[in-house]
């Protein structure tokens, strides 16, 4: 993971490659969290080839494991959908941890819809996620990017929109 983390700091590679990454991000989580935290990971075959901005999933992920689950849960639950509509393609980072209040929701999707970094960090809680909107916006356009769908008490939904782009050649 650390290899793949130094070799590929500003690279381009599959969402194939970035899901593996993922993966092993996990495998260390489910260590420290063991049976409490589970995990499912689900992507669409077609989408695996396309390119990606490296290391744009993991902070996602962390930022759901980070704030999303307590300790008062038997199970935590994470789970990673990836689908393909058209030449759009959607990953979904769901947990069923403790969600956010609608006002709050509506406050940090305005801040991530700006795609402005001022914007964004002025709460430290939405650095990573801010971070990765802006690389998302950069990379695929102003149309692309992350929006996020809670219910308190219930699952908080992070949705990365980002458009198909086959790869070239490598990782």
């Amino acid at each position: 993971m650390f290899q793949y983390t130094l070799r590929n700091q500003e690279a381009v590679v599959s969402l194939g490659k970035e899901l593996e990454y993922v993966k092993a991000y996990l495998q260390l989580q489910k260590i420290r969290y063991g049976e409490k935290l589970v995990i499912r990971l689900q992507a669409d075959e077609k989408i695996l080839q396309c390119r990606v901005p490296f290391n744009f999933l993991q902070p996602v992920v962390e930022n759901s494991i980070h704030h999303g689950f307590t300790e008062h849960r038997k199970k935590d639950r994470l789970k990673i959908t990836g689908s393909r509509e058209g030449d759009e393609v959607f990953l979904v980072v769901e947990d069923n941890g403790c969600g956010m209040k609608k006002e709050k929701v509506m406050e940090l999707n305005q801040r991530l819809e700006s795609g402005k970094i001022s914007e964004l960090t002025e709460n430290a809680k939405s650095i990573g996620l801010s971070n990765v909107n802006v690389r998302l916006k950069n990379f695929y356009g102003k149309e692309c990017g992350i929006r996020v769908e809670s219910q308190p008490g219930e699952f908080t939904k992070i949705i990365l929109h980002i458009r198909v782009m086959a790869q070239k050649t490598g990782g």
